[in-house]
């Protein structure tokens, strides 16, 4: 990339009945992931449900499931004052 060259994430949502949808998302992770960038999967479940997805991430990444960092604070304190 070249210096001063704008960097943008990606948002990417699969929504839909029936099946294939897991399958898309986790085929592209693993795309980005093979490329070198920084992943993050939010996926909603009905319930308390082991999915063989998240069994297998579980064993795979170390602290799979947790709740991430929170963000550093903006540079300059914030700014914008109290509520």
């Amino acid at each position: 990339m070249s210096a001063g060259a704008e960097v943008r994430g990606l948002l990417v949502v699969y929504t839909g009945h029936g099946k294939g949808k897991t399958t898309a998302a986790l085929g592209m992770v693993f795309r980005a992931l093979g490329r070198g960038m920084r992943v993050t999967v939010v996926q909603f479940i009905k319930g308390k449900w082991k999915t063989g997805e998240r069994l297998f991430a579980e064993r795979l990444c170390a602290g799979f499931g947790a709740p991430p960092p929170p963000h550093p604070p903006p540079e300059g304190g914030g700014g914008g004052g109290g509520l």
